[in-house]
């Protein structure tokens, strides 16, 4: 069993606690959508102080990925890339390593693998 199970196994909410957190995760759920608890006044609302701040959301998400499938993807992608892609990911991979902020402007045909890159 993993550690995080463990650790969920030993959490003890109340109703009110439980209630609480399930409110909090469907208005980030109706957030994702453009939408809130607070559109249906039957329902009862969430503490906002649960939900992460709306303006940072977009932020939140991002940072909330699987990072080992992740890493995965990444790999994979990186053995299918070609010489020329490589050399351009290379580019802009070592502007950002080095922390020497710019804009990145990717252009070329159809097919020659902007989105991939």
């Amino acid at each position: 069993m993993c550690l995080i199970c463990i650790c969920l196994l030993e959490l003890v909410l109340s109703d009110d606690q439980l209630k609480a957190y399930a409110l909090a995760e469907i208005e980030m759920l109706l957030q994702s959508c453009g939408k809130s608890l607070f559109k249906y006044p039957p329902m009862p609302t969430a503490d906002l102080s649960l939900v992460p701040d709306v303006q940072n959301r977009i932020v939140h998400e991002e940072i909330n990925y699987n990072r080992p499938v992740s890493l995965e993807e990444h790999k994979g992608m990186m053995s299918t890339m070609t010489a020329e892609q490589r050399t351009v990911y290379d580019r802009i991979m070592a502007r950002v390593d080095e922390g020497r902020h710019g804009l990145f402007f990717l252009y070329g045909y159809d097919g020659t693998g902007k989105t991939f890159i």
